[in-house]
Protein backbone atom coordinates (compact mmCIF):
# COMPACT_ATOMS: atom_id res chain seq x y z
CA UNK A 1 0.00 0.00 0.00
CA UNK A 2 1.34 3.85 -1.03
CA UNK A 3 1.06 5.89 2.03
CA UNK A 4 0.14 8.90 1.80
CA UNK A 5 2.97 11.71 3.06
CA UNK A 6 2.59 13.30 6.25
CA UNK A 7 4.85 16.05 5.88
CA UNK A 8 7.68 13.68 7.17
CA UNK A 9 9.12 14.05 3.28
CA UNK A 10 11.20 17.16 3.55
CA UNK A 11 13.98 18.88 1.72
CA UNK A 12 15.81 21.73 3.82
CA UNK A 13 13.07 23.86 5.27
CA UNK A 14 10.00 22.46 2.97
CA UNK A 15 7.63 19.57 3.75
CA UNK A 16 5.38 17.96 1.41
CA UNK A 17 1.77 16.65 2.94
CA UNK A 18 -0.91 15.46 1.47
CA UNK A 19 -3.85 17.82 0.48
CA UNK A 20 -6.57 18.73 3.77
CA UNK A 21 -9.95 21.19 3.08
CA UNK A 22 -7.70 24.01 5.03
CA UNK A 23 -5.34 24.06 2.32
CA UNK A 24 -8.17 25.40 -0.12
CA UNK A 25 -8.11 28.70 0.54
CA UNK A 26 -4.34 29.02 0.77
CA UNK A 27 -4.00 27.45 -2.77
CA UNK A 28 -6.72 29.66 -4.00
CA UNK A 29 -3.99 32.48 -2.97
CA UNK A 30 -0.82 30.88 -4.34
CA UNK A 31 -2.47 30.74 -7.71
CA UNK A 32 -4.08 34.26 -7.67
CA UNK A 33 -0.21 35.54 -6.43
CA UNK A 34 1.47 33.61 -9.45
CA UNK A 35 -0.99 35.09 -11.62
CA UNK A 36 -0.85 38.88 -10.35
CA UNK A 37 3.40 38.23 -11.01
CA UNK A 38 3.28 36.21 -14.09
CA UNK A 39 -0.06 36.32 -16.20
CA UNK A 40 -2.92 33.57 -16.20
CA UNK A 41 -6.68 33.42 -15.00
CA UNK A 42 -7.25 34.03 -11.39
CA UNK A 43 -9.22 31.46 -9.56
CA UNK A 44 -12.38 31.70 -7.24
CA UNK A 45 -13.50 28.56 -4.68
CA UNK A 46 -16.22 28.09 -7.65
CA UNK A 47 -13.44 27.99 -10.43
CA UNK A 48 -11.23 25.77 -8.26
CA UNK A 49 -13.68 23.32 -7.35
CA UNK A 50 -14.85 23.25 -10.99
CA UNK A 51 -10.97 22.24 -12.13
CA UNK A 52 -11.08 19.59 -9.74
CA UNK A 53 -14.10 17.89 -11.23
CA UNK A 54 -13.75 18.38 -14.63
CA UNK A 55 -9.79 16.58 -14.00
CA UNK A 56 -11.82 13.15 -11.68
CA UNK A 57 -9.00 15.05 -9.24
CA UNK A 58 -9.54 13.84 -5.48
CA UNK A 59 -7.75 16.41 -4.10
CA UNK A 60 -6.81 14.53 -0.96
CA UNK A 61 -5.69 11.31 -3.43
CA UNK A 62 -4.09 13.63 -5.61
CA UNK A 63 -2.81 16.82 -4.52
CA UNK A 64 0.56 17.59 -2.46
CA UNK A 65 1.14 20.71 -0.85
CA UNK A 66 4.45 22.70 0.04
CA UNK A 67 5.00 23.59 3.40
CA UNK A 68 7.47 26.05 4.16
CA UNK A 69 7.76 27.77 8.22
CA UNK A 70 3.89 26.02 8.48
CA UNK A 71 2.52 27.69 5.60
CA UNK A 72 1.71 26.23 2.24
CA UNK A 73 4.40 28.01 -0.60
CA UNK A 74 3.63 25.45 -3.45
CA UNK A 75 1.11 22.71 -4.56
CA UNK A 76 0.69 20.14 -7.42
CA UNK A 77 -1.54 17.66 -8.50
CA UNK A 78 -2.23 15.00 -10.96
CA UNK A 79 -4.89 14.14 -13.78
CA UNK A 80 -5.71 12.08 -16.55
CA UNK A 81 -7.52 13.99 -19.61
CA UNK A 82 -9.43 10.97 -20.01
CA UNK A 83 -10.51 7.76 -18.28
CA UNK A 84 -8.50 5.38 -20.33
CA UNK A 85 -5.44 7.44 -20.44
CA UNK A 86 -2.38 5.93 -19.57
CA UNK A 87 -0.06 9.40 -18.73
CA UNK A 88 -0.67 11.61 -15.19
CA UNK A 89 -0.70 15.20 -15.96
CA UNK A 90 0.03 17.45 -13.41
CA UNK A 91 -0.11 20.89 -12.74
CA UNK A 92 1.62 23.07 -9.88
CA UNK A 93 2.60 26.21 -8.83
CA UNK A 94 5.49 27.82 -6.13
CA UNK A 95 5.44 31.31 -5.17
CA UNK A 96 7.39 33.44 -6.61
CA UNK A 97 9.66 33.66 -3.69
CA UNK A 98 10.18 30.33 -2.87
CA UNK A 99 11.20 29.51 -6.43
CA UNK A 100 14.59 28.15 -6.99
CA UNK A 101 14.84 26.50 -3.20
CA UNK A 102 14.11 22.88 -4.18
CA UNK A 103 10.47 23.60 -3.38
CA UNK A 104 8.88 22.22 -7.48
CA UNK A 105 11.65 19.25 -7.29
CA UNK A 106 10.29 18.01 -3.76
CA UNK A 107 6.69 18.32 -4.97
CA UNK A 108 7.73 16.56 -8.28
CA UNK A 109 9.62 13.95 -6.60
CA UNK A 110 6.97 13.13 -3.90
CA UNK A 111 3.89 13.05 -6.51
CA UNK A 112 6.69 10.71 -9.08
CA UNK A 113 7.37 8.38 -6.08
CA UNK A 114 3.27 8.14 -5.54
CA UNK A 115 2.43 7.27 -9.39
CA UNK A 116 5.19 5.01 -9.57
CA UNK A 117 3.69 2.86 -6.47
CA UNK A 118 0.49 2.33 -7.38
CA UNK A 119 1.49 2.15 -10.82
CA UNK A 120 3.51 -1.46 -8.93
CA UNK A 121 0.21 -2.22 -7.48
CA UNK A 122 0.56 -0.59 -4.00
CA UNK A 123 -1.95 2.02 -4.33
CA UNK A 124 -5.65 1.76 -4.39
CA UNK A 125 -5.95 2.55 -7.81
CA UNK A 126 -5.88 -0.59 -9.54
CA UNK A 127 -2.26 -0.84 -12.26
CA UNK A 128 -3.55 -0.44 -15.90
CA UNK A 129 -2.05 -2.67 -18.62
CA UNK A 130 0.49 -0.74 -19.70
CA UNK A 131 3.22 1.08 -17.93
CA UNK A 132 1.93 4.86 -17.00
CA UNK A 133 4.21 7.51 -17.34
CA UNK A 134 3.75 11.01 -16.06
CA UNK A 135 3.95 14.37 -18.42
CA UNK A 136 4.62 18.13 -16.87
CA UNK A 137 4.50 21.47 -19.29
CA UNK A 138 6.83 24.34 -18.81
CA UNK A 139 7.45 27.97 -19.85
CA UNK A 140 9.52 31.21 -19.65
CA UNK A 141 6.89 32.69 -17.39
CA UNK A 142 7.04 29.83 -15.01
CA UNK A 143 10.94 30.49 -13.79
CA UNK A 144 13.07 27.92 -13.38
CA UNK A 145 10.25 24.65 -14.84
CA UNK A 146 12.52 23.92 -18.02
CA UNK A 147 15.25 23.47 -15.60
CA UNK A 148 13.28 21.08 -13.42
CA UNK A 149 11.76 18.94 -15.69
CA UNK A 150 15.55 18.45 -17.21
CA UNK A 151 16.78 17.24 -13.59
CA UNK A 152 14.29 15.07 -12.83
CA UNK A 153 14.84 13.22 -16.13
CA UNK A 154 11.88 14.12 -18.02
CA UNK A 155 12.40 14.10 -21.91
CA UNK A 156 10.52 16.69 -24.24
CA UNK A 157 7.83 15.35 -25.69
CA UNK A 158 6.02 18.19 -27.75
CA UNK A 159 6.56 21.98 -27.76
CA UNK A 160 3.16 23.99 -27.87
CA UNK A 161 2.21 28.07 -28.13
CA UNK A 162 0.00 29.95 -26.76
CA UNK A 163 -2.18 32.67 -28.95
CA UNK A 164 -4.35 34.84 -28.19
CA UNK A 165 -6.38 37.78 -29.92
CA UNK A 166 -8.97 40.23 -28.82
CA UNK A 167 -12.69 39.48 -28.81
CA UNK A 168 -13.41 42.31 -31.26
CA UNK A 169 -13.92 42.97 -34.76
CA UNK A 170 -14.02 38.68 -35.54
CA UNK A 171 -15.62 38.34 -38.26
CA UNK A 172 -18.70 36.58 -39.50
CA UNK A 173 -18.56 32.65 -39.81
CA UNK A 174 -19.38 31.65 -43.34
CA UNK A 175 -20.70 28.15 -43.63
CA UNK A 176 -19.92 25.77 -46.77
CA UNK A 177 -22.99 24.52 -48.41
CA UNK A 178 -24.25 21.52 -47.10
CA UNK A 179 -23.13 22.03 -43.71
CA UNK A 180 -24.39 23.73 -40.40
CA UNK A 181 -23.95 23.44 -36.60
CA UNK A 182 -25.46 22.77 -33.71
CA UNK A 183 -24.74 22.72 -29.71
CA UNK A 184 -24.26 19.17 -28.08
CA UNK A 185 -27.28 17.62 -26.60
CA UNK A 186 -27.02 16.16 -22.97
CA UNK A 187 -28.01 12.78 -22.73
CA UNK A 188 -28.16 12.05 -26.11
CA UNK A 189 -24.56 13.12 -27.56
CA UNK A 190 -22.29 12.08 -25.39
CA UNK A 191 -21.43 8.73 -27.04
CA UNK A 192 -21.13 10.61 -30.71
CA UNK A 193 -19.24 13.28 -28.93
CA UNK A 194 -16.52 11.08 -27.86
CA UNK A 195 -15.93 9.03 -31.06
CA UNK A 196 -15.81 12.22 -33.29
CA UNK A 197 -13.10 13.42 -30.94
CA UNK A 198 -11.20 10.62 -31.16
CA UNK A 199 -11.44 10.18 -34.95
CA UNK A 200 -10.35 14.17 -35.43
CA UNK A 201 -7.45 13.39 -33.72
CA UNK A 202 -6.67 9.70 -34.21
CA UNK A 203 -3.81 11.22 -36.69
CA UNK A 204 -2.18 13.99 -33.79
CA UNK A 205 0.45 13.56 -31.79
CA UNK A 206 0.59 13.59 -28.94
CA UNK A 207 -3.26 11.84 -28.57
CA UNK A 208 -5.55 11.48 -25.56
CA UNK A 209 -8.90 9.64 -26.19
CA UNK A 210 -11.98 9.91 -24.37
CA UNK A 211 -15.05 8.09 -23.85
CA UNK A 212 -18.55 9.22 -23.21
CA UNK A 213 -18.13 9.16 -19.16
CA UNK A 214 -15.71 11.57 -19.70
CA UNK A 215 -17.93 13.80 -21.79
CA UNK A 216 -20.40 13.55 -18.71
CA UNK A 217 -18.05 14.50 -16.48
CA UNK A 218 -16.76 17.60 -18.45
CA UNK A 219 -20.29 18.81 -18.16
CA UNK A 220 -20.91 17.95 -15.03
CA UNK A 221 -18.28 19.92 -13.74
CA UNK A 222 -20.14 23.34 -14.72
CA UNK A 223 -16.59 24.38 -15.94
CA UNK A 224 -17.81 23.15 -19.74
CA UNK A 225 -22.05 23.99 -20.72
CA UNK A 226 -23.64 22.09 -23.51
CA UNK A 227 -23.65 25.46 -25.58
CA UNK A 228 -19.97 25.37 -25.38
CA UNK A 229 -19.48 22.57 -27.67
CA UNK A 230 -20.25 23.15 -31.17
CA UNK A 231 -21.14 20.21 -33.28
CA UNK A 232 -20.40 20.49 -37.37
CA UNK A 233 -22.88 18.51 -39.09
CA UNK A 234 -22.60 17.03 -42.68
CA UNK A 235 -26.07 16.59 -45.05
CA UNK A 236 -26.05 13.36 -46.49
CA UNK A 237 -25.30 15.06 -49.99
CA UNK A 238 -22.40 16.72 -48.56
CA UNK A 239 -20.61 13.59 -48.47
CA UNK A 240 -19.69 13.56 -52.08
CA UNK A 241 -16.46 14.43 -53.27
CA UNK A 242 -14.10 13.05 -51.09
CA UNK A 243 -15.60 11.39 -48.32
CA UNK A 244 -16.43 8.05 -50.23
CA UNK A 245 -20.35 9.36 -49.55
CA UNK A 246 -19.70 7.96 -46.24
CA UNK A 247 -21.40 10.34 -43.50
CA UNK A 248 -20.18 9.64 -40.23
CA UNK A 249 -22.30 8.70 -37.34
CA UNK A 250 -25.06 11.61 -36.45
CA UNK A 251 -23.70 13.30 -39.56
CA UNK A 252 -21.15 14.95 -37.31
CA UNK A 253 -18.10 15.82 -39.10
CA UNK A 254 -16.22 18.12 -36.93
CA UNK A 255 -16.20 20.21 -33.47
CA UNK A 256 -15.20 23.02 -31.36
CA UNK A 257 -15.21 22.80 -27.55
CA UNK A 258 -14.27 26.22 -25.86
CA UNK A 259 -14.87 27.88 -22.20
CA UNK A 260 -15.57 31.14 -20.60
CA UNK A 261 -13.85 32.55 -16.95
CA UNK A 262 -15.67 35.50 -15.77
CA UNK A 263 -13.01 35.46 -13.21
CA UNK A 264 -10.81 36.61 -15.20
CA UNK A 265 -6.50 37.88 -15.64
CA UNK A 266 -4.91 39.69 -13.56
CA UNK A 267 -6.14 43.26 -15.57
CA UNK A 268 -9.81 42.13 -14.36
CA UNK A 269 -10.87 41.20 -17.85
CA UNK A 270 -12.84 38.02 -18.57
CA UNK A 271 -11.34 35.63 -20.69
CA UNK A 272 -12.58 33.12 -23.17
CA UNK A 273 -10.60 29.83 -24.19
CA UNK A 274 -10.52 27.58 -27.23
CA UNK A 275 -9.89 23.87 -25.78
CA UNK A 276 -10.59 21.42 -28.66
CA UNK A 277 -11.17 22.38 -32.16
CA UNK A 278 -11.11 19.19 -34.69
CA UNK A 279 -12.56 17.96 -38.40
CA UNK A 280 -12.58 14.11 -39.13
CA UNK A 281 -9.94 13.78 -41.83
CA UNK A 282 -12.53 13.10 -44.89
CA UNK A 283 -14.01 16.69 -44.44
CA UNK A 284 -10.64 18.60 -43.79
CA UNK A 285 -9.80 21.79 -45.90
CA UNK A 286 -13.68 22.71 -46.88
CA UNK A 287 -13.36 25.37 -44.14
CA UNK A 288 -15.42 24.11 -41.63
CA UNK A 289 -12.58 24.42 -38.93
CA UNK A 290 -12.70 28.12 -39.64
CA UNK A 291 -16.53 28.25 -39.70
CA UNK A 292 -16.40 26.72 -36.20
CA UNK A 293 -13.86 28.20 -34.72
CA UNK A 294 -15.56 31.99 -36.12
CA UNK A 295 -18.85 30.54 -34.37
CA UNK A 296 -17.43 29.94 -30.76
CA UNK A 297 -15.30 32.84 -30.92
CA UNK A 298 -18.45 35.07 -31.61
CA UNK A 299 -19.96 32.84 -28.14
CA UNK A 300 -17.51 33.56 -26.43
CA UNK A 301 -17.20 37.18 -27.10
CA UNK A 302 -21.15 37.78 -26.41
CA UNK A 303 -20.13 36.50 -23.43
CA UNK A 304 -18.32 38.77 -22.43
CA UNK A 305 -14.69 37.83 -23.31
CA UNK A 306 -12.20 40.55 -23.86
CA UNK A 307 -9.39 38.38 -25.70
CA UNK A 308 -9.37 34.65 -26.63
CA UNK A 309 -6.98 32.14 -26.30
CA UNK A 310 -5.97 28.45 -27.34
CA UNK A 311 -3.04 26.43 -27.75
CA UNK A 312 -1.67 24.78 -30.38
CA UNK A 313 1.30 21.69 -31.33
CA UNK A 314 4.36 23.91 -32.73
CA UNK A 315 4.51 21.50 -35.79
CA UNK A 316 0.66 21.50 -36.48
CA UNK A 317 0.99 24.19 -39.83
CA UNK A 318 -1.89 23.74 -41.13
CA UNK A 319 -4.04 24.83 -37.81
CA UNK A 320 -1.33 27.51 -36.97
CA UNK A 321 -2.18 29.13 -40.55
CA UNK A 322 -6.29 29.49 -40.14
CA UNK A 323 -5.18 30.75 -35.98
CA UNK A 324 -3.28 33.83 -38.10
CA UNK A 325 -5.21 34.07 -40.81
CA UNK A 326 -7.89 35.48 -37.95
CA UNK A 327 -6.12 38.12 -35.89
CA UNK A 328 -4.32 35.13 -33.56
CA UNK A 329 -0.92 35.80 -32.62
CA UNK A 330 1.76 34.47 -30.10
CA UNK A 331 2.61 34.76 -26.28
CA UNK A 332 3.73 31.77 -25.12
CA UNK A 333 6.09 28.86 -25.61
CA UNK A 334 5.55 25.88 -23.84
CA UNK A 335 7.21 22.61 -23.63
CA UNK A 336 5.02 19.53 -23.12
CA UNK A 337 7.48 16.81 -20.71
CA UNK A 338 7.10 13.10 -19.81
CA UNK A 339 9.19 10.37 -17.92
CA UNK A 340 7.96 7.20 -18.05
CA UNK A 341 7.47 5.22 -14.41
CA UNK A 342 9.30 2.02 -14.86
CA UNK A 343 8.51 -1.02 -16.60
CA UNK A 344 8.89 -0.58 -20.06
CA UNK A 345 9.61 3.25 -20.00
CA UNK A 346 8.76 5.08 -23.22
CA UNK A 347 11.27 6.02 -25.58
CA UNK A 348 12.79 9.30 -25.85
CA UNK A 349 12.08 8.77 -29.79
CA UNK A 350 9.02 10.12 -29.50
CA UNK A 351 9.79 13.71 -28.77
CA UNK A 352 10.13 16.25 -31.67
CA UNK A 353 12.40 15.08 -34.58
CA UNK A 354 10.67 11.65 -34.18
CA UNK A 355 6.89 11.84 -35.81
CA UNK A 356 5.55 14.48 -37.44
CA UNK A 357 3.27 16.60 -34.94
CA UNK A 358 -0.03 16.08 -36.48
CA UNK A 359 -2.66 18.31 -38.32
CA UNK A 360 -5.62 20.49 -36.32
CA UNK A 361 -6.69 21.07 -31.12
CA UNK A 362 -5.14 23.83 -29.99
CA UNK A 363 -4.28 21.21 -27.29
CA UNK A 364 -3.16 18.44 -29.45
CA UNK A 365 -4.21 19.67 -32.73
Amino acid sequence: MCAAPKGAMATGSVSICSYAPAHEAAIIEIRNLCAREEGGLFTTVESWRGEMALHRCLPERDLLVAMWGGQPVGYVYRFRLGESDETWLTWGEVLPGFRRRGVGTALMRELIALCRCEGQGGGQAPAPATPLSIGMLSSPRRAGSHELARSLGFWCLSRSLRLERTARGLPQAAWPQGFRFRELVPERDEELYSQLCNRAFADHFPRHDITASDVRTQLASGVVRPGDILLAVADPAAAEGGAGDVTPPGGLVGFCASSFHPQGDREGLPVGDVGRLGIVPEFRRRGLGRALLLESLARLRDRGAARVGLRVIEGNRPAQALYYSLGFAPVESEVIWRLGLGGGEESPQLSPGGPRLGGGRPQGG
